[in-house]
C-alpha cells in the first residue's frame, strides 16, 4: 500500500481517501466486491463517506495503458473508517492511502483550496486555472472561442508561450488550463478573466508544509 499526503478536499467535505482493488470476477474470491466494503460501511458508519468504483491501469488512480485493475474508492473523515476496514478486509487488498499531515492542514486545505503535491505543476507551476468550455444558448455544443481571446491576452502580457514556458503555460482542448509560476502574474490573470475561471488551484507542495510543521514545534 502506498501512502500519500492528501492532494485536497475531496467533494467539498473528505480529506481522506483509500483505493481498494476489488475482484474482477466470482471466481476469486481474495478481494472484496465493491457491495461488500458499501454493506461493511453503511453498517458500521451509515452516511459517513463516499464510494465510487472506477478501472485503474497499472495499479494506479490515473488513466494509463496497461493491464486493468478494478477499484472501488472511499473518501472519508473519520481515521476509524480506515482501522475498521483494515482488520475487516486486510492491506493487501490497499493500493493507496491519502491522508492529511494534521488537523492543521486540512483547515488550510479547505480555508485555501489547496492542492498538495510532491512538485509544481510539471515541477515549475505554482497556479492552474480551470477554465471550461462555454454553453452556446438555444444550440448543441458548446464554444471555445474564449480560450483565444485569453491566450493572446497572455501572450500581449507576458510575451509568447514558445518564449516564456517559464512564465505560463496553456493546454486546452475541450476545456483549458491555464499555469502560472509566478503568484502576481497569476492574480493578474485571474482579475481580468475572473468570468471565465471554472475553478482554481494552488500547490502547495508537501516539503513546505512539513518545514513549517518544523518550524512552529522549534518554537
Amino acid at each position: 500500500m502506498k501512502e500519500l499526503v492528501t492532494r485536497k478536499i475531496y467533494y467539498k467535505k473528505y480529506n481522506h481517501r483509500l483505493a481498494i482493488k476489488t475482484r474482477k470476477n466470482q471466481y476469486k474470491n481474495t478481494d472484496p466486491t465493491p457491495e461488500i466494503i458499501e454493506w461493511l460501511l453503511a453498517k458500521k458508519f451509515g452516511k459517513s463517506w463516499r464510494g465510487i468504483a472506477s478501472t485503474s491501469y497499472e495499479g494506479h488512480w490515473s488513466w494509463h495503458r496497461g493491464p486493468s485493475m478494478k477499484l472501488y474508492t472511499v473518501f472519508f473523515r473519520d481515521p476509524k473508517i480506515f482501522e475498521y476496514l483494515e482488520s475487516v478486509i486486510g492491506r493487501d487488498a490497499f493500493l493507496e492511502y491519502e491522508k492529511p499531515l494534521d488537523d492543521a492542514h486540512t483547515e488550510q486545505m479547505e480555508r485555501e483550496k489547496i492542492v498538495t503535491r510532491t512538485q509544481l505543476f510539471y515541477k515549475k507551476y505554482r497556479i492552474a486555472f480551470r477554465v471550461p468550455a462555454k454553453t452556446i444558448k438555444n444550440k448543441q455544443g458548446s464554444s471555445t472561442a474564449h480560450f483565444k481571446e485569453m491566450i493572446a491576452w497572455c501572450e500581449d502580457q507576458f510575451g509568447s508561450r514558445s518564449d516564456n514556458r517559464e512564465k505560463y503555460c496553456v493546454q486546452y482542448y475541450t476545456n483549458g488550463t491555464f499555469y502560472f509560476a509566478d503568484t502576481k502574474d497569476a492574480m493578474f490573470f485571474k482579475m481580468t478573466w475572473s468570468d471565465n475561471i471554472g475553478s482554481t488551484e494552488r500547490v502547495v507542495l508537501v516539503s513546505e508544509l512539513e518545514a513549517a510543521r518544523q518550524a512552529e514545534n522549534a518554537n
